[in-house]
C-alpha cells in the first residue's frame, strides 16, 4: 500500500462500524435498565461515559480499535519506510526490535511483577508486529522453507516450555513481549500461511464477522451486562459441569454477537443501496421527456 493508494474510506468504514458499536449500546443501556445498571456502569466506563460512547477512538473505550486505526492512518508512510530499506539495513531493524521489545523483557520480565512491565505500550507493539509481518513478507522464500509440521511442532514446544518454567521452575514467561510467547505466534502465524485452506463461506463470515464481536463484548457496559448475566448463570467452580458451562456460555456469547453484526452489515447495505438508488435515480423530467 503506496501513499497514492491511502484513502480515508477504509478509515471511515472502521471508524463507523466502532462508532455505531459505542452509540447504540451506551443509549440502550440508559434507556432500557438505567436505573438499575448506570450506577455501577459509571464506575467501570469512568467519569464520563457519554463522552467515551461519542469519541471512542479518542477517548480509547476499545484499546485495539484505537490503536488500530492510528496504525492504519500511518501504514501507508511505514510500508514507504520499511519498502525503502534493504534487505540488511531491514534484518537490522529486525534485530533491535528484538533487543529491545522481546530480548529486554525475556531477560528481566520475570523479575516484574507484570512479564511486559519494562515497555509496556500497544501501539509501539503493534509497530513491532507490523514490520515482524513485513519481514516474512520480503522474505518468503525463506518461509516458504518452514513446513507446517515444523511450525506447529515450534509453537507447541514453546507454549508447553511457558506453562512448565512457570508452573515448576516459578518463572513468568507468559508476557507477550516474552521470547517464547513471541516465538509461538510467529510459528503458528506461519503455519496458517502456508495451509492450503480451501475458500469456505462460512469460515469468510466468520472471520468478517470477529471485529464486530470483539467491539460487541468488550464494551464497558455490554461486558459488564453480558458477563455478570453469564457468571450468575453458572454453576460453581467446583463443579463438573463448569468446564462444558463455559465453553457453551462462550460460544453462545459469540454467536449471539455474530448476528448482531451481520444484523448490522445488512442494514448498512441496504441503506447504503437506498441511499445509491435514492440520489442516482433521474427524475421523472428526465424519464418522460418532459
Amino acid at each position: 500500500l503506496s501513499c497514492k493508494e491511502f484513502t480515508f474510506a477504509r478509515l471511515a468504514r472502521l471508524h463507523t462500524q466502532v462508532l455505531f458499536y459505542s452509540i447504540v449500546p451506551f443509549l440502550a443501556v440508559m434507556l432500557v435498565c438505567s436505573h438499575k445498571t448506570v450506577p455501577n456502569v459509571w464506575k467501570v466506563a469512568g467519569h464520563l461515559p457519554a463522552v467515551k460512547a461519542f469519541f471512542p477512538i479518542i477517548s480509547n473505550q476499545w484499546w485495539f480499535a484505537t490503536d488500530y486505526f492510528v496504525l492504519s492512518v500511518f501504514s501507508p508512510f511505514i510500508n514507504r519506510m520499511l519498502n525503502g530499506l534493504a534487505h540488511r539495513e531491514f534484518s537490522t531493524l529486525i534485530g533491535l526490535v528484538f533487543v529491545v521489545f522481546v530480548g529486554i523483557p525475556t531477560t528481566f520480565g520475570h523479575l516484574l511483577p507484570k512479564p511486559d512491565q519494562w515497555f509496556e505500550n500497544n501501539l509501539a507493539w503493534f509497530f513491532v508486529l507490523y514490520c515482524i509481518g513485513a519481514f516474512f513478507r520480503r522474505n518468503s522464500c525463506l518461509v516458504a522453507k518452514c513446513g507446517v509440521a515444523l511450525n506447529l511442532a515450534i509453537a507447541v514446544g514453546c507454549l508447553m516450555f511457558v506453562c512448565f518454567a512457570f508452573s515448576f521452575g516459578g518463572l513468568n514467561f507468559r508476557g507477550r513481549q516474552q521470547f517464547p510467547v513471541v516465538l509461538a505466534a510467529a510459528s503458528l502465524f506461519l503455519a496458517f500461511l502456508r495451509m492450503n485452506i480451501r475458500q469456505s463461506r462460512f469460515i469468510s463470515v466468520l472471520a468478517g464477522s470477529s471485529f464486530g464481536v470483539y467491539l460487541i463484548h468488550d464494551h464497558p457496559m455490554m461486558r459488564e451486562i453480558i458477563w455478570n448475566f453469564v457468571a450468575c448463570s453458572f454453576p460453581s467452580a467446583a463443579s463438573h459441569w463448569f468446564i462444558p458451562a463455559s465453553m457453551v456460555a462462550i460460544l453462545g456469547v459469540y454467536c449471539v454477537c455474530v448476528v448482531a453484526e451481520l444484523s448490522r452489515k445488512t442494514i448498512f447495505r441496504c441503506f447504503r443501496r437506498y441511499c445509491l438508488v435514492k440520489f442516482s435515480q433521474p427524475s421523472r423530467v428526465d424519464i418522460f421527456g418532459n
